[in-house]
């Protein structure tokens, strides 16, 4: 414990060890080492920052303009306002996800950029 961050470790024990567990369960393929968690997962835990909207512009995804990142944003909210939905099921929310992706004509990368960037305020996230 004397090499893991004492302020870190109190933030966690404020969340249900449920929560933990479920994102314990998700990185268990990216954590090489368990002092990787909180860089992996310190968005999941604190108030993301502010986000600038160069984040969400990625010309490599085709993600270029204002105008792409909302077109992205409200997919993703059709996704999440669709009653039919398990938002308990993460492969539910997934093939919703492309599907929806699909009907709006895009490339996944064009919608799950945007979402990624707007969940976690980071280019990478587990």
């Amino acid at each position: 414990m004397n090499r893991y961050d004492k302020v870190f470790l109190e933030k966690i024990s404020e969340f249900p060890v449920e929560y933990n567990c479920k994102i314990l369960a998700e990185l268990q393929t990216r954590l090489k080492k368990l002092s990787d968690y909180k860089e992996l997962t310190h968005f999941l835990y604190n108030d993301i920052k502010s986000i600038e909207i160069d984040m969400y512009l990625n010309p490599k995804m085709k993600i270029e303009s204002v105008v792409d990142v909302k077109k992205a944003l409200k997919v993703s909210l059709d996704v999440l306002n669709n009653t039919d939905i398990d938002l308990e099921s993460p492969e539910s929310i997934k093939e919703t996800f492309i599907m929806k992706i699909k009907e709006a004509e895009m490339k996944n990368g064009q919608v799950l950029w945007p979402v990624r960037v707007a969940l976690s305020a980071e280019n990478f996230s587990p």
